[in-house]
């Protein structure tokens, strides 16, 4: 996929979700490091002011979009780009500290408060040196969109990829942040899927028997060869084609993605397909990864593409964790 219709992908996307609305929830992604809340834009449901009256708002009514250098915020009497001077860790998560570029002396926090296994549960944001601290909160999804998002998007510990590949053609999964120089968090609505595609035929070149003539001067029957393949199992003609060298089994793979986006004028859906064609596969291991940590590297090597190489990350139990194309990393739920 060629960067301008990938940027076009993200740019429909996002005003697809603008449109429709969304929260950011505390378990959608950990946080680890500082670099690990580049690129991620919060988007809160209850707030706080001074006198610790607690309220709900209305989803995409704020949200908090850090890049590496300056804090988007959107919202009510608080929109406005700040610059970041730092990202510093600290006991409760993250501070970043903010600074008018024009005036230093006027500056600002933005206080990401992490829970118990790095998700994030708050932000404190003050806007300037006059200004009060306003607390955010990130809700927990529960009940039923839980569990339709559960089922609807893969985790990171739960589709086995075997040494070889053997075990994975045929099936798919479905990524639940797709981060380039953000992180877009995937809605099911988006039908962000990547499938493990073998194709399979089979060339025959045996020869038909024939009948010898009834009588002088009648046409000579055909027969179809002894064994007729379209009756056996795929298992049984590769084992026919071991012993029949006129017998060829010809397997291609393929990596296949598929997204669907907004139309222009944001009345449908359009559907996105990329497939990339598999040449060889390698593997990479990092024997010193913990045990929640990425520990192999699956390449693909394509041909006919104008991508040379997809990457794909393994957990300790060789379950896919995430999926790297033309500069794109698809991660599961989980991380």
């Amino acid at each position: 996929m060629n960067k301008i219709l990938t940027l076009l992908i993200i740019v429909f996307a996002l005003a697809a979700n603008a449109q429709e609305g969304d929260y950011s929830y505390i378990q959608d992604k950990r946080f680890f490091e500082p670099e690990d809340v580049v690129g991620y834009d919060f988007k809160p449901s209850a707030m706080e002011r001074s006198g610790g009256r607690e309220e709900a708002i209305e989803a995409d009514s704020y949200s908090f979009g850090i890049t590496t250098n300056n804090l988007f915020v959107d919202g009510e009497g608080l929109k406005g780009t700040y610059n970041i001077n730092n990202i510093d860790p600290t006991g409760y998560g993250f501070k970043l500290s903010l600074l008018d570029v024009s005036n230093p002396m006027v500056q600002g926090h933005l206080k990401i408060v992490l829970r118990k296994g790095n998700h994030a549960e708050a932000l404190i944001f003050k806007k300037d040196n006059k200004s009060k601290e306003i607390i955010f909160f990130l809700p927990e999804m529960q009940g039923a969109k839980k569990k339709t998002e559960d089922a609807h998007f893969t985790n990171r510990w739960e589709q086995k990829m075997e040494e070889g590949l053997g075990n994975i053609w045929g099936k798919s999964v479905w990524p639940l942040f797709e981060e380039t120089d953000f992180q877009r968090r995937l809605q099911i609505r988006d039908s962000m899927e990547i499938s493990f595609v073998e194709n399979w035929r089979v060339e025959d070149k045996r020869k038909k028997k024939k009948k010898k003539k009834a009588k002088e001067g009648e046409e000579m029957e055909e027969e179809e060869p002894e064994i007729d393949l379209s009756t056996l199992s795929k298992a049984a003609i590769e084992e026919l084609a071991e012993e029949n060298k006129k017998i060829k089994v010809i397997k291609e793979y393929f990596l296949k993605t598929r997204i669907l986006i907004p139309t222009e004028d944001g009345t449908d859906m359009d559907e996105i397909t990329s497939s990339y064609r598999i040449k060889n596969v390698k593997e990479l291991e990092d024997e010193a990864a913990g045990g929640n940590d990425d520990r192999y590297q699956i390449i693909l090597q394509l041909e006919k593409s104008k991508i040379k190489e997809i990457y794909i990350y393994l957990t300790t139990e060789r379950t896919i964790s995430a999926i790297e194309i033309d500069d794109t990393l698809y991660l599961m739920q989980g991380h």
